[in-house]
């Protein structure tokens, strides 16, 4: 009986499960998912007008 991941909820079959490309393909579609995100945060992060204010002492 397969088992999901902890994180994305990927899915792990057990060694006697039978290969199933619908599987394959719903991680694959829940990885790109997550790593699009990233790439938009990452840019949202990079593109913020962050200033820093220095401190005297």
């Amino acid at each position: 009986m397969a088992t999901k991941t902890t994180n994305y909820g990927l899915e792990k079959p057990d060694g006697t499960d039978f290969y199933d490309v619908d599987v394959q393909n719903s991680n694959m579609d829940i990885i790109d998912k997550q790593m699009k995100a990233n790439a938009n945060a990452i840019t949202q992060l990079n593109s913020e007008d962050v200033q820093f204010q220095k401190i005297p002492g």
